[in-house]
């Protein structure tokens, strides 16, 4: 069973769709699809279509209702009887309208604004409603996760890790009726001695000079990574973390170019 849109906006239309196969070997004539709002044994019916047979042995058809999205999880559930019917167990399917899809290409790479950290980010989920995400994280793969912290952005800073240690990560996205997704795929980071201080773009620990220009200069005007401006490289130049490297991240190198990057204080965004 499934439904035309995943997480719909309120008061919206999403098409839900059944699929009828008869696994039996006899035809089976004129089955009814009962649609629910919940499941069968306690749910309100909302509609019964009634297929005309008959069907025959692996034969299927789809059977379609629109419903509209409400608020938070609603499971709609689907249920086909006919008479002469032997097993019961696979009559039965059913979908959740308000179900959350997980983050995903989840990410972590050295902070470039805070000392002894990680900077996560990853890809939303591309549906309607999603009001932020929780992380957790764990110090051995696999979990169990621990919930350290929550943003409204697809960006989080773990701050005061030790140094060396190695950190697990999942993010569950969340919406305004507090429904969570799944977790996202794991991803894992360790914490370095010194992260690249602001403007440090090759890590050299030395001046913000030349070397580090050029590698702003190639990510310049980009909304993510390029050959050339890999995903460390992009994270590292979009100082203001707004999704695209621009004349605002710019203003900000130039304020500390020349500088050595262990005394560019304050940090980018402090």
């Amino acid at each position: 069973m499934t439904a035309s849109e995943q997480h719909a906006a309120p008061g919206s239309t999403v098409q839900v769709t059944a699929t009828l196969r008869n696994l039996g070997r006899t035809p089976v004539s004129d089955p009814t699809v009962s649609f629910y709002a919940g499941p069968p044994e306690t749910g309100t019916l909302l509609a019964a279509v009634t297929v005309p047979g008959p069907l025959g042995f692996k034969e299927w058809i789809l059977v379609e209702l629109d419903v509209t999205r409400f608020g938070g999880l609603q499971l709609i559930s689907a249920e086909v009887t006919h008479s002469g019917d032997i097993e019961l167990d696979n009559n039965q399917a059913a979908v959740d309208l308000g179900t959350l899809p997980a983050a995903t290409f989840l990410t972590v790479t050295d902070s470039q604004i805070h000392a002894d950290a990680l900077k996560l980010w990853w890809l939303p989920p591309p549906v309607y409603g999603v009001d932020g995400y929780r992380v957790l994280r764990s110090d051995v793969p696999g979990g169990p996760y621990e919930l350290v912290g929550e943003s409204t952005t697809p960006i989080y800073h773990d701050l005061m890790l030790e140094v060396g240690g190695t950190y697990y990560y999942v993010v569950q996205a969340y919406d305004a009726d507090c429904v969570l997704s799944d977790h996202s795929q794991q991803a894992a980071g360790t914490c370095p001695g010194c992260p690249h201080a602001c403007g440090d773009l090759d890590g050299s620990g030395g001046a913000v000079d030349l070397n580090d220009f050029a590698t702003f200069a190639v990510c310049f005007g980009q909304i993510g990574p390029i050959p050339g401006c890999d995903m460390v490289a992009f994270a590292c130049t979009d100082m203001n973390e707004d999704g695209t490297v621009d004349l605002n991240d710019f203003s900000t190198f130039a304020i500390v170019y020349g500088q050595i990057s262990s005394n560019t204080v304050p940090n980018c965004l402090e």
